[in-house]
C-alpha cells in the first residue's frame, strides 16, 4: 500500500498514455492505420492517393518540398513558385476546381 501512495503519480501517467494510445493519439496499434497485415496493397493505394495536388497542373505534390499558399483557410501546395503565382491571380478559379475533388483528405480515420 505505501508504494501505491507513493507512486500514484506515474501510475495515473500510464493510464494516461494508454488512453491516448487507445484513441489513436499515438497511432491505431502498430500499424499505425488500422488495417489488417495482409491489407498492405490498399494501405500503399490509400497512401498515393493522400497526397495533395498542385490546382493549377493537377499534379501530385510532396507537401514536405512543396511551395504552399493558405487560402481560406485551407493550405494549397504546387510544384513550382510560378504555379503559385498562377493561383494567386485567380484564386476562386483554382480554390472551385479542387474543393471538390480532395475534400475526402481532409478527415482522419480511427482505427
Amino acid at each position: 500500500m505505501q508504494w501505491l501512495t507513493q507512486n500514484w503519480m506515474w501510475i495515473v501517467f500510464a493510464i494516461g498514455i494508454l488512453l491516448l494510445m487507445r484513441r489513436g493519439g499515438m497511432g491505431c496499434g502498430m500499424g499505425g492505420h488500422g488495417h489488417a497485415h495482409g491489407d498492405s496493397q490498399h494501405e500503399e493505394q490509400h497512401h498515393v492517393d493522400s497526397r495533395p495536388k498542385d490546382p493549377v497542373s493537377g499534379d501530385e505534390v510532396n507537401p514536405e518540398t512543396a511551395v504552399n499558399v493558405l487560402y481560406q483557410g485551407r493550405v494549397y501546395y504546387f510544384t513550382s513558385r510560378e504555379n503559385r503565382d498562377t493561383f494567386e491571380a485567380s484564386p476562386d478559379r483554382y480554390a472551385q476546381a479542387t474543393s471538390g475533388r480532395d475534400s475526402h483528405h481532409h478527415h482522419r480515420h480511427g482505427c
